[in-house]
């Protein structure tokens, strides 16, 4: 009896991760034709890593029969990891031919390291509840790989946040990176579990982290969207913009209209000379004004 309930137990989360997706999937079926091809691979990838955890279950009391179920959970998890360095590098429009090939090599490594018998999986082992692996003499290095393609997409989100080009794309890789950022954390917090010697099962806290990520993306696709997701995080532009229209709505002090109207029309030159990359002239053209009024209203006239 105890056995089923450690299985109801630890198989929750992977069975309430699978639910979220599945409803994700569905509020953003409308959006599939018009997705990102690499978003819509992330998704193939991470339905697929739900999936071979799920099916470790079922091999908790025979884990010698499990060996196969950790190679395509791993295979699935590589997959995620460069379908995400993948859209990381597209939203921030790095599209050279030489990124191409990385990820083609990244992708050889890991399923060459998986294929060959006893490379990085050796084998599987029971938990109790579940299955996990047993590593090989390559284990470190797939290891290595993986969370190495998880840091490197929150990086070049990071990146491109803070020096991209264009404004929206700036605000999606922003999003994008907290979406991110749990997925590297748990990363770096299974493989240190694992050093200690704890039994932990990587693909179920993989799988929750990014469910979170998933969310994000299809949530995010509309730019209103994007904008009040954004407006939750105290660092960002969208926070203080929202901050400071309060500010203007209920200040308890005496503001003329004139004055409200002033600030107001100072945080929209502000963010389109930001979204406009400081050009004036575009900023104008943005804001529907000619330039010499534009340039007025900068010294606050």
């Amino acid at each position: 009896m105890s056995g089923w309930n450690d299985l109801l137990i630890y198989a929750t989360p992977s069975i309430t991760a699978l639910a979220i997706k599945a409803v994700i999937f569905w509020y953003g079926r409308r959006q599939i034709k018009t997705m990102n091809p690499w978003f819509l691979a992330f998704l193939v990838s991470m339905f697929g890593m739900t999936v071979t955890e799920l099916a470790s279950f079922a091999y908790a009391n025979h884990p010698e029969d499990g060996l196969l179920v950790m190679i395509g959970a791993y295979l699935f998890l590589s997959a995620t990891g460069i379908t995400l360095l993948g859209l990381a590098l597209d939203i921030g429009g790095y599209k050279h031919v030489s990124l191409t090939i990385l990820l083609a090599a990244l992708a050889l490594t890991c399923i060459v390291l998986l294929v060959i018998p006893n490379a990085a999986i050796a084998g599987a082992k029971s938990i109790g509840y579940s299955i996990t692996r047993v590593g090989g003499p390559y284990y470190n290095a797939l290891q290595v790989v993986i969370v190495g393609m998880m840091l490197g997409s929150l990086t070049t989100l990071i990146y491109t946040a803070r020096t991209g080009s264009e404004f929206i794309g700036r605000r999606r890789s922003l999003a994008m990176a907290i979406g991110v950022a749990p997925i590297v954390l748990t990363a770096f917090g299974v493989a240190a579990a694992m050093r200690l010697g704890l039994q932990v099962n990587a693909a179920v806290w993989g799988s929750v982290s990014v469910t979170f990520l998933m969310g994000v993306l299809v949530y995010t696709e509309r730019e209103t969207r994007l904008f009040n997701f954004l407006c939750w995080f105290p660092a960002t532009e969208e926070h203080s913009s929202i901050i400071t229209l309060r500010r203007i709505a209920f200040n308890t002090e005496s503001t003329s209209l004139r004055e409200a109207r002033g600030k107001f029309d100072q945080l929209l030159i502000a963010k389109a000379l930001n979204a406009c990359g400081g050009n004036r002239s575009r900023t104008a053209q943005m804001l529907g004004v000619s330039r010499a009024t534009l340039l007025r209203k900068l010294k606050g006239e």
